[in-house]
């Protein structure tokens, strides 16, 4: 465990910055998400597409293109969440852990 210490002892304009990239991190990984939750059903709207036009005998290739095209903006989108998550991580190991409770609480 750490030795306590005094938030007075921090540098108020370096836990700024450092709060303010982790929101931004935040709010990059929400964005993400979204787009993940979009290229997600986009995935599962093109296979069922896909069964319905292979039942019908009407199954193409590009529809397994289309396919593989989704299912790699999800690889993609996955790693970048990844990333994200990777540089809040940095973040919060460069801070005193734990972090002090807030005056009052």
């Amino acid at each position: 465990m750490s030795a306590p210490f005094d938030l007075r002892d921090l540098d108020p304009q370096e836990i700024s910055c450092r709060l303010t990239d982790t929101t931004r991190h935040v709010l990059t990984i929400g964005g993400l998400v979204n787009r993940l939750d979009e290229s997600s059903a986009m995935v599962n709207t093109t296979l069922e597409q896909l069964r319905e036009r292979w039942a019908a005998g009407e199954g193409k290739i590009d529809d397994l293109r289309a396919l593989v095209r989704e299912s790699a903006r999800l690889r993609t989108l996955a790693e970048l969440i990844g990333e994200e998550a990777q540089a809040i991580a940095r973040d919060a190991e460069s801070l005193p852990w734990p972090l002090p409770p807030l005056s009052g609480s």
